[in-house]
């Protein structure tokens, strides 16, 4: 069992993969989650933005990114002030190999590095081979 997230965004066939990447431009808010029609993954938000009148939950860029020639896949992003979690639904004992994409979309605050957890089945590797790390051009 597969699958792949176009976060914030519609449906996108990668040209590179022939991979669907799956819609998630659900309307989330303060504390929700929607799970897809596939039922193959889940998302769940929470957290309130502090000052801030109209929060946005999902960004989106019109730049595009360097070292991928799918482009279109990083230009919607979907944000939360706390804690954001997407969850494999139905996944058999077995195993996987698990692929993330990142692109600094925005920037926010100060340029530099990022700090976040990844946690697979309760644990949190500290060296994960699969993330690839998109830039700005």
């Amino acid at each position: 069992s597969s699958f792949a997230v176009n976060c914030g965004g519609l449906d996108i066939k990668s040209g590179t993969l022939g991979t669907l990447f799956e819609r998630d431009n659900a309307s989330l808010n303060a504390s929700s989650y929607f799970t897809t029609e596939t039922k193959k993954w889940a998302v769940s938000s929470n957290g309130v933005f502090i000052d801030i009148d109209n929060p946005q939950y999902i960004l989106n860029s019109q730049s595009q990114f360097t070292n991928t020639l799918d482009s279109e896949l990083f230009q919607t992003a979907r944000a939360s002030p706390g804690s954001l979690r997407y969850y494999g639904l139905g996944l058999e004992n077995g195993n996987y190999t698990v692929q993330l994409e990142f692109a600094e979309t925005t920037i926010q605050g100060s340029v530099g590095r990022r700090l976040f957890d990844i946690h697979i089945q309760a644990s949190c590797p500290t060296h994960f081979i699969g993330i690839v790390v998109l830039s700005i051009i």
